[in-house]
């Protein structure tokens, strides 16, 4: 009987065996394997594309030019106001292959402020669900001027800060000098 159970637990101590280095390789295998092929879908440029079309579900669209003007107002932005700061890049960059343009449509505090409430038995005010959904869809429905449009409608500030900037850029020159020598004639 003793030699039975020795002869078993031998078979089983080499099937334990067996099984762990099988284990052991099949681990080594799916890594390397693994390993090869994140390094060749790299490398590959259709794999590439497909990485960038499906990149946070923005695709690549055409460059219009109410497009161009919205990119070139965004990076020429710090002009309009200079009350606000925004960070300044030293050159304007090209327009990215993927992009979205968007406009702010309102805060979540102010759709709570628009909303009809009603106020129970209790006096505790509450909204209806679907009400907040209608004034939300309404809201983002609704244009908002850009930033062209809006400086556009304010004609004197524009052409009072365009004369601002072009006596800041051509002073020292020969317009500069011009109008110098128109004032010095008016008094």
């Amino acid at each position: 009987m003793n030699e039975n159970l020795k002869d078993n637990s031998v078979v089983n101590l080499k099937d334990e065996i067996d099984l762990k280095l099988d284990l052991n390789n099949y681990l080594t295998d799916q890594t390397n394997s693994n390993l090869n092929t994140n390094n060749t879908n790299l490398n590959n440029k259709s794999d590439k594309k497909k990485i960038e079309k499906n990149w946070f579900n923005i695709s690549e669209k055409e460059v219009t030019p109410a497009v161009m003007r919205e990119w070139k107002s965004i990076q020429l932005r710090g002009f309009v106001d200079p009350k606000k700061f925004y960070k300044n890049s030293k050159k304007l960059e090209n327009i990215p292959k993927q992009f979205q343009l968007g406009t702010i449509v309102s805060d979540k505090a102010n759709i709570e402020d628009t909303l009809n409430t009603n106020t129970n038995a209790s006096g505790i005010k509450t909204s209806n669900v679907i009400k907040t959904r209608n004034v939300i869809k309404k809201t983002r429905v609704r244009k908002k001027p850009t930033l062209i449009t809006s400086t556009v409608k304010e004609s004197e500030w524009v052409s009072k800060r365009y004369k601002e900037i072009q006596n800041e850029k051509t002073s020292g020159r020969k317009g500069w000098y011009q109008r110098q020598v128109k004032k010095r004639k008016k008094t």
